[in-house]
């Protein structure tokens, strides 16, 4: 699991965010875990201590100013009628 979690790579073999492999990490973590539940495997790899899942962290959200906003809007195409 901690090769797996090492070898993770985005788009054009960028490195994840470790945000974004922490996110893969729990998908799988639950996959996984529901196979235990199902009794198609023994135990989850993802628990094992040796594992050490990706920090969680929270990065500051920066609101758009208005003239981000603003400029934006004006170039977003208007909705046609359906």
């Amino acid at each position: 699991m901690q090769a797996w979690l090492e070898g993770l790579k985005g788009a054009d073999s960028k490195p994840l965010a470790d945000s974004t492999k922490r996110v893969v990490f729990d998908h799988v973590s639950s996959i996984l875990a529901a196979a235990v539940d199902d009794e198609i495997i023994g135990r989850n790899p993802c628990k094992s201590k040796a594992v050490k899942p990706p920090k969680r962290t929270r990065e500051p959200i920066v609101p758009w100013t208005h003239a981000q906003v603003a400029a934006m809007r004006a170039n977003i195409a208007e909705r046609t009628g359906r």
